[in-house]
């Protein structure tokens, strides 16, 4: 085995690590979401437009996890997950309630991110809604950012 030491450069000092499983020394990692990781509740009683996570102007938002709970049936009515800016909306899922209630959860392994400016909304149609919704994401600045047409042709 070849015993190596990853240094960062501005510092000169040796980058974190741990013993592994089979006692080598192994580098000690963590994903942009463990490190920068938010969260926020959204709660929508009739047919509203909420902000499960919104965006500042030079940011995008990475979506990393989300839970959508629904209380009561509603006959004909949808819940539509989408990012919007004001300007362009695109639908990532929709949702019908009218057979049950139901609970749907999804951890986005890569994130799903949206474009710069772009909002993530939990939008309910009906009066009758009463849908709880919990998104975690992470904010994207520099590079990672891309505007609407750049992020739609990269999608």
């Amino acid at each position: 085995m070849l015993k190596t030491v990853l240094v960062d450069t501005t510092t000169g000092q040796a980058l974190a690590t741990s013993k592994g499983s089979c006692s080598d020394t192994v580098l000690i990692t963590e994903n942009c979401s463990m490190i920068n990781s938010r969260w926020n509740y959204v709660a929508n009683l009739g047919a509203v437009t909420g902000i499960g996570a919104d965006c500042r102007p030079m940011e995008a938002i990475m979506l990393t996890g989300i839970i959508v709970s629904s209380k009561i049936k509603v006959v004909g009515g949808t819940i539509t997950l989408q990012f919007s800016d004001g300007t362009n909306t695109e639908i990532c899922l929709v949702m019908e309630t009218e057979e049950k209630t139901f609970e749907w959860t999804y951890a986005f392994l890569h994130g799903l991110k949206g474009w710069k400016g772009a909002d993530f909304q939990v939008v309910t149609s009906a009066a009758g809604h009463d849908v709880s919704t919990l998104v975690t994401y992470v904010r994207l600045t520099g590079d990672l950012v891309k505007k609407h047409d750049e992020w739609k042709a990269e999608k």
